[in-house]
């Protein structure tokens, strides 16, 4: 685990505003899972990576296998992708706070937004 101090940090970095809503076959894919941990979003999922990123957005969908295993959604003009990915191993030193983004993620960190 890579530990960062923000201690000095008087900012919030915006987050990236783009949205998108799972498709029937994702929502089903989703359906399937027989360990979820919480509900399936029926609404608008936005972008959870910082503003001006040049990745794919990703947006958090649920977990399952007992909270173990982070399933994102991941999407841009040329496609998406309903897929597994790990979370970053960056945690805040004063708060304790984890990043909850995609590990390789680009821009900031989930606790700097």
């Amino acid at each position: 685990m890579i530990v960062e101090d923000t201690t000095a940090a008087a900012w919030v970095w915006p987050r990236c505003a783009v949205a998108t809503t799972l498709t029937t076959a994702e929502l089903d894919d989703l359906d399937g899972l027989t360990e979820r941990v919480g509900t399936t979003p029926s609404d608008h999922i936005a972008c959870e990576l910082a503003a001006g990123h040049e990745q794919m957005h990703a947006a958090f969908v649920l977990a399952d296998d007992g909270g173990d295993r982070w399933w994102w959604i991941r999407w841009n003009r040329h496609g998406r992708e309903l897929c597994h990915l790990d979370t970053c191993d960056h945690a805040d030193r004063p708060s304790g706070d984890d990043c909850l983004l995609p590990a390789t993620h680009p821009g900031r960190h989930s606790f700097q937004m």
